[in-house]
């Protein structure tokens, strides 16, 4: 078998459960967008397909509407956060290095990132509350516009 490899996805599949299957962790696009990370998302969704799986062998049904109940269930508890995660690294993937550091020069001037740093939202493994919360910050606004940033962030051409 040739050796294959590819990059982290940071967008789940379009489905992660079929006849007989369910797919889980990072090769199912669980991951954070910001970072990359699969371990922990991977683990609360490999415990809610085990539970998903255990019903069904119950039940004797491993039929795709019987595993469907797996991806709404991490969609459930998951789906903000990747949604939030992937605005949120595609915002910082446009931008340059000069803007970014003068986007975090102003967070920090403007006193918001050591708020972050106090409050009990920021999350080692739950990042779409800090990036809502930088992204609907006026200084944020005030910082993209006056970068002219050449890109359209929600706007139909």
């Amino acid at each position: 078998m040739p050796f294959t490899y590819g990059g982290v996805p940071l967008r789940p599949l379009h489905r992660t459960y079929g006849d007989r299957l369910l797919v889980v962790g990072t090769v199912a696009g669980q991951v954070k967008p910001l970072t990359g990370g699969g371990i922990y998302f991977g683990l609360l969704c490999a415990d809610m397909a085990a539970n998903t799986l255990h019903r069904s062998f119950h039940s004797g049904d491993l039929s795709p509407a019987k595993l469907a109940s797996y991806e709404r269930a991490w969609k459930r508890k998951l789906g903000n956060e990747l949604r939030t995660g992937y605005f949120g690294h595609r915002v910082f993937e446009l931008l340059g290095d000069p803007q970014l550091d003068s986007i975090f020069k102003l967070l920090k001037t403007s006193g918001l990132i050591e708020d972050m740093e106090k409050s009990e939202e920021l999350s080692f493994d739950w990042h779409a509350a800090v990036v809502s919360r930088i992204f609907n910050q006026r200084v944020f606004i005030k910082i993209i516009k006056s970068l002219k940033p050449s890109f359209n962030l929600g706007k139909k051409p």
